[in-house]
């Protein structure tokens, strides 16, 4: 039966381990928001909650935090540090990019570097894949996307970054991080802000990311009317396979938001067999960030799927 949890909890990021523990990330809205995890092993109820972070000032933030299990059962946990010294959530910029896991089921959180992380964590505290402190000019801030976990248990997550327009993928690399830059490969699409992305793994090996962005390469904003969704396949190794426009140009309506079904290392021979499903948006955002966005707006969501030629 339905349960409910919160009541003021959003951006729900569910994994299921081989046991059939249910492990929950999301967002919890208090004073200085927080990032929450929980579990719920099989035939049990939900644990109570565990504050992962705390927002560095009173006011909006959002994580966009994504938690995943890989090959080995270990969690995995990319979030970030997004928000304004107002507080409001059109001052919010991406300062911080974070990688945490969890080798004994949620009990304990490792930093990046393998040290016991005291929680919460905080600007401060943190341990940063990378960080803008201020942000950045314009549309140039940091935002990151779902993460996805190799059959090396390397983490893979794309990041908008304040020093690249095009994009950046950050690869777990042992103790390390190496950085796969988009541009060469997108011919130089404009990624700032990191508007929408999606991520994930081919039975093959291979990585998947859609992304919306203009097609002429012109930068846009969040919710620009000109975005179109884009597919760029990578190999195990990062290299370069294909680059493409999926949806039909249409400058009337932001075509964008979208997600495709997530790599899963507990049914891995069944996982997007015969292309991934995917879901994205057309419409437009009459709001904005800061306007109103409880304003009846016109959106369509569409179903779709990766032809299987790219489902490597």
């Amino acid at each position: 039966d339905p349960e409910p949890l919160g009541p003021a909890d959003t951006y729900p990021s569910m994994v299921v381990d081989k046991s059939g523990t249910l492990h929950l990330a999301l967002r919890h809205r208090d004073d200085r928001w927080q990032l929450l995890y929980r579990r719920k092993p099989r035939n049990n109820p939900w644990s109570e909650p565990l504050v992962i972070a705390v927002s560095p000032v009173p006011g909006y933030n959002h994580y966009m935090h994504s938690l995943t299990v890989g090959p080995t059962g270990h969690l995995h946990l990319v979030y970030q540090f997004h928000y304004g010294d107002t507080g409001r959530a059109d001052d919010c910029k991406g300062r911080a990019a974070i990688y945490m896991r969890s080798e004994d089921g949620g009990d304990t959180w490792l930093h990046e570097d393998g040290s016991t992380a005291s929680l919460p964590v905080t600007i401060d505290s943190m341990k940063p894949v990378v960080h803008f402190p201020k942000g950045g000019p314009g549309l140039h801030y940091l935002r990151v996307a779902n993460n996805v976990v190799d059959e090396l248990d390397r983490v893979w997550f794309f990041c908008s970054v304040v020093d690249n327009e095009g994009g950046v993928i950050f690869r777990r690399e042992g103790d390390a991080w190496s950085r796969i830059e988009l541009g060469g490969m997108t011919g130089g699409m404009d990624l700032s802000g990191g508007r929408s992305s999606s991520l994930s793994r081919g039975p093959g090996g291979h990585m998947h990311l859609l992304v919306s962005t203009r097609p002429g390469g012109e930068a846009s904003s969040w919710y620009d009317a000109g975005n179109e969704v884009f597919h760029l396949e990578m190999d195990s190794e990062g290299a370069f396979k294909d680059f493409r426009q999926l949806t039909e140009t249409d400058p009337a309506a932001a075509q964008w938001l979208p997600a495709l079904v997530n790599w899963d290392w507990t049914r891995p021979t069944a996982s997007c067999l015969g292309g991934h499903w995917f879901t994205y948006t057309r419409g437009t955002n009459e709001g904005g960030i800061g306007g109103d966005n409880r304003s009846p707006l016109k959106t369509e969501v569409y179903l779709s799927r990766l032809s299987p030629k790219s489902n490597i």
